[in-house]
């Protein structure tokens, strides 16, 4: 194959001590599955990552609490829309989230509806209520998984405007620490060059990885090696591999 000549080609010039490092190439189904199966675990290492920090910022949360306007405003939308007969809900798991919002968040007196400010920890459910829909795409008619990504920020907002209100600094200290980490996993896995490439063949990933600029090859080894953030602790050997086979294609 050209790629295995042009590397023996290499190895007699100035890069031989570097392709004598990386190793032989190997072929496309193993280099793009090796990267496929290193990604995934990375993904599932920062997982337990922001779990455990999630975990960690919870119990310094009771007795916290916060405003959730944003997330009223769309329950009202929500039930509104059921109502009317606008769209078909789809989603069972959507509407229960609603009623539950305008149950626990508002009061009505003499004809007026008050929002009032709610332990913490029970925004946390609903922000985790509906990180899973987002997972399942289990969506109402009429709402795009967008919409409620844009909801999930505004929850998020309005949590963390509760927790610099109780101005506690450990709580605050956890909540910037899990926010920032939750953000780079997300642009690293979720929007970055590597986004779905759990969906695609070996074939494909090796494909997709090759002939990029500096940039996009500087993510993919970010991604890879799973690199990104220094809460996930330095690459292993098996990540270390996985980039190395992919810097063969590279050439």
């Amino acid at each position: 194959p050209f790629r295995q000549r042009q590397y023996e080609g290499l190895r007699t010039g100035a890069q031989k001590e570097l392709l004598d490092r990386l190793g032989p190439i190997a072929g496309d189904l193993t280099t793009g599955s090796t990267v496929q199966g290193q990604i995934a675990a990375n993904v599932e290492r920062g997982g337990v990552i922001e779990d455990g920090m999630w975990d960690q910022m919870r119990s310094l949360m009771p007795g916290t609490k916060a405003t959730p306007t944003t997330m009223t405003d769309w329950a009202d939308d929500v039930l509104r829309r059921a109502d009317e007969g606008l769209s078909t809900v789809q989603d069972s798991k959507s509407l229960a989230l609603a009623e539950q919002i305008i149950k626990k968040s508002t009061t009505t007196a003499n004809g007026v509806r008050e929002v009032h400010s709610i332990p913490i920890d029970q925004m946390d459910l609903w922000r985790k209520d509906i990180g899973n829909i987002l997972k399942k795409t289990e969506l109402i008619s009429g709402f795009d998984a967008g919409r409620l990504t844009h909801l999930y920020g505004n929850l998020m907002d309005d949590m963390e405007a509760g927790i610099n209100l109780a101005g506690n600094q450990p709580l605050m200290d956890s909540w910037r620490g899990v926010r920032e980490f939750s953000g780079n996993l997300r642009s690293q896995y979720r929007s970055g060059p590597v986004a779905k490439v759990l969906d695609l063949t070996p074939e494909q990933v090796v494909q997709k990885v090759s002939g990029k600029d500096a940039t996009e090859i500087a993510e993919w080894k970010s991604a890879i090696l799973g690199d990104f953030d220094p809460r996930m602790g330095a690459p292993d050997a098996h990540a270390q591999e996985a980039w190395n086979l992919t810097r063969r294609h590279i050439f």
